[in-house]
């Protein structure tokens, strides 16, 4: 008696596969932007779909894709085949991935220089405006409202400490946590 097996998919069957489900992770985040179904989203849109696949370029490398992305006709519009052009090939390298637990905590350990386990206020501020890609003053109020549930109690009062290891979970996309 022979055992049946259902065959393995070959190498080109399966990059198929991967890329069917890429096109379609692409598709669902970009519907989401594209409520009059026109499949065009506003340029200013772009950004924010990109993060929603869990993708951190930087500043830069953002203004890049949204080049590539945008028709000579109107750059402030972004039609949906140009998106998912470039976004597949994003996608298929594994381009753009957040960093994980430990190299987020490293990171942060590196601007700690004084092993304290904690940032105040001022030194978040000055370091995440000042330093490296800054932030801007809404995404600065946004991380500070984030931050304010990992602040010590004991020193909330008057210069609030913030607790930055239990800040990294906040930080973590899900499936990037060792």
């Amino acid at each position: 008696m022979t055992k049946e097996t259902t065959p393995k998919p070959d190498g080109k069957d399966e990059a198929e596969h991967i890329v069917a489900q890429i096109q379609k992770k692409l598709t669902d985040a970009f519907d989401v932007f594209d409520g009059d179904k026109t499949r065009s989203v506003d340029v200013k849109e772009v950004p924010t779909i990109i993060h929603s696949l869990n993708l951190v370029p930087t500043q830069g490398e953002m203004r890049d894709l949204i080049t590539e992305m945008e028709d000579g006709d109107n750059s402030d519009i972004i039609k949906y085949e140009k998106f998912t052009a470039v976004m597949t090939d994003v996608l298929v390298n594994k381009k753009f991935k957040p960093a994980n637990e430990n190299k987020i905590y490293k990171a942060l350990q590196v601007l700690d220089t004084e092993n304290k386990g904690y940032y105040t206020k001022e030194d978040l501020i000055r370091m995440m405006t000042t330093e490296g890609e800054p932030l801007n003053a809404e995404e600065m109020n946004e991380m500070l409202q984030t931050c304010s549930a990992f602040i010590d109690p004991e020193s909330a009062a008057e210069n609030p400490k913030i607790l930055y290891k239990y800040y990294i979970n906040e930080l973590v996309v899900e499936d990037t946590k060792d």
